[in-house]
């Protein structure tokens, strides 16, 4: 059987075989060798470590450079092929037009599929793009899906439907921002939010004209006034997520201003214009104060000469009546002395010597 494996081998191909011990048992090209020993060989000393590997080295036999591999079969034995190394060298030669010749059809025929392909994916995808970029300009209209490709139909369908969802909100939000900012432009009393960590986030013209700033979004509340009071009563809502009315003088006009937290974080400051009430107290109080004085003076020139009547009159009934005068006169005097002190207790801003009282005690 060995000696049949190495007959009919083509010319430039070499098939040897070595028995288990390393002795040749028959070989294509030389039949002289049946019987030495090829043990040392390297091809045969890495088939029977289990690693076979290609040996090149010269052939004695052939007079050529060799190339060498072995197999170790099932009894034992090895089977070694070679052949030459200017055999290989011209195959290669011959193969590589050949090979050239392949790798350029298929990268023109790659480079075909590829167009192909990137026209039915690329196609699609920009169709998406210009639906996008007309939605981002609210001038979205919807396309009809048209590729070949169902998958991406239902995608540039989902696209219409999300678009169309879009381009609605995008216009209601536009619409209530600019219902806000009517509001806001309108509205009589400055209005400034502040968010959870005090920067000003919104500011209608009316407060930018009370606190004389322009451009403010996104500062901290302390740029609206350099008022010490105001400032530490706007932190401490700010911080203690509280509310607070307070009132507020700026350019000789004086405001009331309510401070808010809501729910989602922000602050609220709301200034309203009470210049025109502060006058009128004001000048209320004045009058009020002016008419007791005057009135005072009057009536002490009248409880006088009722004085000097009642010494002088000898009569009973006169004496009676002038002492019912000066009864009524002091009574007059006394409510213009009240009036006063309640017209001074309004002047006072702040009460002075205060101390805590039992209102029960007293009453």
């Amino acid at each position: 059987n060995s000696v049949s494996l190495t007959e009919d081998v083509p010319e430039d191909v070499r098939v040897t075989i070595v028995a288990a011990d390393g002795v040749v048992v028959a070989d294509s090209r030389d039949k002289s060798l049946a019987g030495s020993s090829h043990a040392d060989r390297e091809e045969i000393k890495a088939a029977f470590s289990g690693e076979p590997k290609i040996v090149t080295r010269y052939s004695d036999t052939l007079k050529k450079d060799m190339l060498y591999y072995a197999i170790k079969v099932d009894d034992g034995s090895f089977i070694r092929v070679a052949i030459a190394v200017e055999s290989v060298e011209d195959y290669v030669k011959s193969t590589v037009p050949t090979m050239l010749f392949v790798t350029f059809i298929s990268l023109v025929v790659a480079y075909v599929a590829g167009v192909v392909a990137t026209d039915g994916i690329v196609k699609p995808l920009n169709d998406i793009k210009a639906a996008l970029v007309t939605v981002k300009n609210c001038e979205f209209k919807e396309s009809i899906p048209h590729t070949g490709d169902k998958e991406i139909n239902d995608i540039l369908t989902e696209i219409n439907v999300v678009s169309d969802k879009l381009q609605k909100t995008i216009k209601e939000s536009t619409a209530e921002k600019e219902r806000l900012g009517y509001l806001l432009g309108n509205i009589s009393d400055g209005i400034v939010a502040l968010d959870s960590e005090g920067n000003i986030s919104e500011i209608n013209g009316v407060a930018e004209e009370i606190f004389s700033v322009r451009g403010v979004c996104g500062k901290s509340f302390s740029v609206l006034a350099a008022n010490k009071t105001f400032n530490a009563r706007i932190k401490k809502c700010v911080d203690e997520r509280s509310s607070d009315s307070f009132e507020y003088e700026a350019d000789g006009k004086a405001y009331i201003c309510t401070a808010k937290t809501l729910e989602a974080g922000y602050t609220v400051l709301v200034l309203s214009d009470i210049t025109a009430v502060k006058n009128a107290e004001k000048n209320r109080s004045e009058f009020f104060a002016n008419a007791s004085h005057e009135l005072k003076t009057p009536l002490t020139a009248v409880k006088g000469f009722n004085d000097v009547i009642a010494l002088q009159t000898k009569e009973k009934t006169t004496a009676e009546l002038s002492a019912k005068i000066d009864k009524e006169i002091e009574r007059i005097i006394k409510l213009i002395n009240d009036m006063l002190g309640l017209s001074k207790l309004e002047a006072e801003t702040e009460p002075k010597d205060a101390e805590n009282i039992d209102v029960a005690e007293i009453a």
